[in-house]
């Protein structure tokens, strides 16, 4: 039940972030923002899953599978919904 709600959490999570993206340029255009900026908050997102991969890809080799996508899970939703 509880890991249900947290791949449902995960999933709306994931989702919404993907609908808001192709209107990032237009708001920041909006405020006077160069468009460039959302690029770079974009690439850092990417960078930033590389470097976890390769974090996460250490972490399983002493933890279990299970145990790190719950862990992540969470931390996920707790990070957005915060």
């Amino acid at each position: 039940m509880v890991v249900g709600l947290i791949c449902a959490l995960t999933f709306l999570s994931n989702m919404s972030m993907s609908l808001m993206a192709p209107f990032y340029p237009l708001e920041v255009k909006e405020h006077g923002i160069p468009v460039v900026y959302v690029g770079f908050v974009l690439g850092t997102a990417a960078g930033t899953f590389i470097i976890t991969c390769l974090v996460t890809g250490k972490l399983l080799d002493r933890y279990s599978r299970e145990t790190l996508v719950i862990v992540s899970m969470i931390l996920l939703v707790s990070a957005v919904y915060a």
